[in-house]
């Protein structure tokens, strides 16, 4: 009887050894023990990215946007209140619908604001031979080639800029700014040329100054002509944020 018990004993674990050295099973237990890391990690990062993919395709989007380039970096706060001016304003656009206003801010220096950064305050001197000015007007450059992208996709018709970020931008302007006497019928007294008006020329910037105070003085209101990829609702709505903003009367 005990050798019979013995003979089981071992069949069992004659088994056991079988299913331990199954191809597949060998095959996963080696490739755990060499890539567990790695499978961990990228798990990690696949389910940062469904959190955060679920939260965007949650995320109420603007109906129109509103884009602000210059020598200026706007906090959280400045954005705030710049949005909180503009959504104001957008309310009086649609009488059946709240216009939401979403703000996209870039900064983007002139050359002057740049060798001011530079410049040595014993000697007056722009220092342009330091390396970090080198590479702040690399940097410079490539966010103006950044600003450029994303006017080109059409997304934003109203756009508030620098004086440098207007010229450099719109080198020609009449091939993407909407004229003001296209777009508004006449043309205001604070107007920089025939496309752009100051905003601090504005009576919108006057009630609102408070709310504005972070953008610079020379920055300009521009409202772009429909380009290729512009959707044709949004850039009406676009349109008449920016009628209501130039033509903005002091309640």
């Amino acid at each position: 009887m005990a050798k019979e018990e013995m003979d089981a004993r071992e069949e069992k674990e004659a088994a056991g050894k079988i299913v331990v050295k199954s191809p597949f099973l060998k095959w996963l237990d080696n490739f755990w023990y060499h890539h567990k890391w790695g499978v961990i990690i990228g798990a990690l990062f696949l389910l940062t990215f469904i959190v955060c993919f679920a939260q965007c395709a949650s995320r109420d989007l603007s109906d129109v946007y509103v884009t602000f380039a210059g020598g200026a970096s706007l906090d959280e706060e400045a954005q705030a209140d710049f949005e909180e001016v503009l959504n104001s304003v957008a309310k009086k656009t649609d009488e059946t619908k709240d216009v939401k206003v979403g703000i996209s801010s870039h900064l983007y220096y002139s050359a002057e604001e740049l060798d001011a950064q530079f410049t040595d305050e014993k000697t007056g001197e722009v220092n342009k031979g330091d390396h970090s000015y080198t590479n702040a007007v690399k940097y410079n450059a490539d966010r103006l080639g950044n600003v450029k992208s994303y006017f080109e996709t059409g997304e934003c018709a109203v756009w508030f800029l620098s004086e440098a970020a207007y010229n450099d931008l719109m080198l020609t302007k009449n091939d993407f700014a909407a004229s003001l006497k296209s777009s508004l019928g006449y043309i205001p007294d604070g107007a920089y040329d025939e496309y752009a008006v100051y905003l601090v020329e504005t009576e919108f910037y006057e009630y609102y100054q408070d709310k504005l105070k972070a953008l610079p003085e020379d920055t300009l209101i521009v409202l772009t002509i429909p380009l290729l990829y512009s959707n044709e609702k949004t850039y009406e709505q676009s349109k008449a944020l920016y009628r209501a903003i130039l033509n903005f009367e002091a309640p």
